[in-house]
């Protein structure tokens, strides 16, 4: 696509300007330059692109060329080193210098300098412009990586909150429950002394019925037939007492056995570590409390 320097100087010596110059039957500039011209035309915009690629490639400012080559002209016709020029350019522009013989002597009216910086130029503005949409294109793509993280972080806040919402909700649960478990231990506590009440009251009622019998025997000794029966019939009586209070007894334990299964019900489903030992102490005094009341009424 770029020619060397000293491939254009061949070609430059065999154009066909100096072949007629030379002696040859070939036809002159002009002619040529007719017959030829939409070929003409098609190279000489590609070697004006190949030069201005080149510039670019290599990174030049082309301003800064385009100085040099109008300031350091006579350095680049003699190929030889400037001091103000570094090699990079002193390369590019004495490349330059053999371009534009050739362009002068092939298409003669051209302005190839112009026409280099112009391709160079467009050449670069179409880099960066690409180099700006990828970049629109990155920053789109942050954009939605972004969009995509606040939807994700507003779904964790979301879910948060209905954690949060369930927690208090349990935690009312198990506050319901804890209320509901002191009632019942509140009223196992008050058929406890119900039974307790009916224990001493049983054992008062034992203690006169042995009263009464011992006070019978002596009155079958020294008393009447009438005071015999009246006694007779107060016994059956407090017998009577008795056997309805033991089978008021019997419901009670019923009920208590009963209250004690809710208990342990709740226990199984309460969360709270602590409310469960709390149940447990209850149940577990509430079960020595009972067995020691059945073992005074033994």
């Amino acid at each position: 696509m770029f020619y060397s320097t000293g491939r254009l100087i061949t070609r430059i010596n065999d154009t066909p300007t100096t072949r007629s110059r030379n002696g040859g039957n070939l036809p002159s500039v002009s002619e040529q330059s007719v017959s030829n011209q939409p070929d003409m035309e098609v190279q000489y915009d590609s070697q004006i692109h190949a030069i201005g690629q080149k510039a670019q490639e290599r990174n030049l400012d082309l301003q800064e060329v385009s100085d040099y080559y109008h300031t350091c002209h006579a350095a680049a016709q003699r190929s030889c080193s400037h001091p103000e020029v570094p090699p990079i350019y002193h390369q590019f522009l004495a490349e330059r210098e053999t371009w534009t013989y050739y362009f002068e002597e092939e298409f003669p009216g051209k302005d190839p300098l112009y026409d280099c910086f112009v391709a160079a130029l467009s050449q670069s503005e179409t880099n960066h412009t690409r180099r700006i949409e990828q970049l629109e294109v990155a920053l789109q793509r942050a954009d939605l990586i972004i969009h995509s993280k606040d939807d994700l972080l507003s779904i964790k806040e979301e879910t948060l909150l209905a954690n949060k919402a369930l927690m208090s909700g349990k935690d009312d649960i198990i506050k319901i429950r804890e209320s509901e478990i002191r009632t019942e231990i509140g009223l196992v506590k008050a058929h406890e002394n119900t039974i307790a009440w009916q224990n001493r009251d049983i054992q008062e009622r034992n203690t006169t019925i042995k009263q009464l019998k011992k006070n019978l025997q002596e009155l079958n000794h020294t008393g009447t037939p009438r005071d015999v029966q009246k006694l007779q019939n107060t016994l059956e009586n407090r017998t009577k007492e008795i056997k309805n209070t033991q089978n008021t007894i019997r419901k009670r334990n019923d009920a208590i056995k009963s209250l004690t299964a809710r208990l342990q019900k709740y226990e199984a489903s309460a969360s709270n570590k602590q409310g469960r030992n709390k149940v447990k102490k209850e149940v577990k005094r509430e079960n020595n409390t009972h067995i020691k009341h059945e073992s005074m009424e033994y």
